[in-house]
């Protein structure tokens, strides 16, 4: 899926839409309700020629000229047999997505909700905590002399603990809250991504954010919220370096992310057990796989260039994921 440009108002994107289906363009308008409209189409490879008709459309003195083949397009897509290739009117503030609907079922997303669910509800149940002690990244409290802390039970072949304390919820709100995100990114991600490539982005997240975080404060954490934070980068960067991107976020949700995220800090100074340090790895992971499967790279493989832009974001990308880092030593 790919931007074409946009429209000062509904009627001529309207118009323009009709007229790509009538030369055989799958389009998507959004912002139909707003005063710009932007014009997608379904499948790169029309990208070129909707340009070029773009032009042509805004250089054209009257758009009625159009309305001829955009009534031909309405009356061709009404012959279609298939309700899933309708131009989509997407309420830009209402959908975290803006995307092409999956025909597949987000089988891994709804596994990871219900391990989660199954664990919060047993935990009330297991009163000498042997399932936590079993999902925690491990059981030793303590750091050497020199601050390094054990994986003797990961060293052992209990390699599943780097990753099963994103099962771990504290509390109601804890779980809810992950949950929600888990099912708005991770259903759109694995349906376009399948269900294994899914699973191992899931665990790619994981390892390194929980790894870490043990490392900076010790071994009593849990929670999904790494992996939300990783889901929602992976999702940003894939869609900001792929130029045929199927997740297309709205603006507003990397605001809320970054405020959330330093809001966090703000908490942990008041007394709330907050993994800041996770937050900050996932994203960071998410951020750079995300970047790596959009294929920039190898579409660009220059050098990179280190400008005024590159040190200014690679100093903000530092300073975030030590704030966190810093908060969770201060506060733990």
């Amino acid at each position: 899926m790919r931007k074409v440009g946009s429209l000062e108002n509904s009627e001529k994107a309207d118009i323009f839409r009709w007229y790509l289906v009538s030369q055989g363009v799958d389009t998507q308008v959004e912002g139909i309700e707003e005063n710009s409209c932007d014009i997608w189409i379904i499948h790169d490879r029309d990208w070129q020629k909707s340009r070029t008709f773009l032009s042509q459309f805004l250089s054209a003195p009257d758009p009625g000229v159009y309305q001829k083949h955009a009534t031909e397009g309405r009356k061709q897509w009404k012959k279609k047999v298939s309700p899933t290739k309708t131009p989509v009117e997407v309420k830009a503030r209402t959908q975290l997505f803006h995307h092409a609907a999956s025909p597949r079922q987000p089988n891994a997303t709804y596994a990871l909700i219900a391990c989660s669910a199954i664990y919060f509800l047993l935990n009330f149940l297991d009163r000498d905590r042997w399932l936590f002690r079993h999902l925690m990244i491990s059981e030793n409290f303590l750091a050497s002399s020199f601050g390094i802390r054990s994986f003797r039970e990961i060293s052992h072949g209990q390699i599943w603990r780097l990753v099963t304390p994103i099962f771990i919820h504290s509390d109601f709100f804890h779980i809810a809250f992950n949950m929600i995100w888990l099912y708005q990114f991770g259903r759109v991600i694995e349906g376009h991504i399948r269900t294994l490539p899914f699973l191992l982005l899931v665990f790619a997240i994981a390892a390194p954010s929980n790894l870490a975080f043990y490392l900076v404060a010790g071994p009593f954490f849990g929670g999904m919220s790494g992996v939300v934070y990783g889901l929602f980068f992976f999702s940003w960067a894939y869609d900001r370096f792929s130029p045929s991107s199927p997740f297309r976020l709205d603006p507003y949700l990397f605001k809320f992310f970054l405020v959330y995220y330093v809001l966090c800090w703000l908490l942990s100074a008041f007394g709330f057990h907050i993994a800041n340090t996770i937050h900050g790895v996932g994203a960071l992971t998410g951020l750079v796989i995300g970047y790596l499967a959009s294929g920039h790279f190898q579409n660009r493989p220059q050098a990179i260039k280190v400008n005024k832009n590159f040190i200014y974001n690679t100093l903000i990308i530092f300073a975030l994921l030590s704030g966190g880092i810093l908060a969770d030593i201060f506060t733990r």
